[in-house]
């Protein structure tokens, strides 16, 4: 992590986070889709490369400005599975200083937090509206219903 090729991206959230439906992300200007992927695989590997070298260092220098602000930036304008894709890699920095920073309720972005509570938001909808959840809801009250009958 974090590999940011989209099919990586979409598998990672798919398996972590669940197969919520997401609007399509905001398109970049001035930039072509491959062009972007291509620069984002870039970026996630030279991040793992910083990471392998030294965790401590990398998380230091994210959670500080200006490396803060510049991952802030970037995160803010990716669509929201590969923020998140990023965000998780963050948390698995060693202090977590990137993440804190990011998230921070005085210094973070509020952008960044909403898209968390966005995110939590819809994946506790996908749990409770979960079609084998309904089943057995639906079940339950059958049940309950002809048992109830005299």
């Amino acid at each position: 992590m974090p590999d940011l090729a989209r099919d990586s991206v979409n598998a990672w959230f798919d398996r972590t986070i669940g197969p919520i439906r997401l609007p399509a992300g905001v398109r970049p200007a001035r930039r072509n889709r491959a062009e972007l992927a291509l620069d984002l695989e870039h970026l996630g590997r030279a991040l793992e490369e910083a990471r392998s070298r030294n965790a401590e260092d990398l998380d230091r220098l994210l959670g500080e400005a200006p490396g803060t602000q510049l991952l802030q930036t970037l995160i803010e304008h990716l669509d929201l599975r590969t923020s998140a894709c990023l965000l998780a890699w963050c948390a698995e920095l060693p202090g977590q200083a990137a993440l804190r920073a990011l998230l921070s309720p005085s210094h973070g972005s509020p952008v960044l937090r909403g898209r968390v509570v966005d995110l939590n938001r819809r994946r506790a909808l996908a749990l409770i509206f979960e079609p084998a959840r309904i089943e057995e809801l639906v079940a339950a009250c059958r049940q309950a219903f002809a048992d109830d009958q005299p």
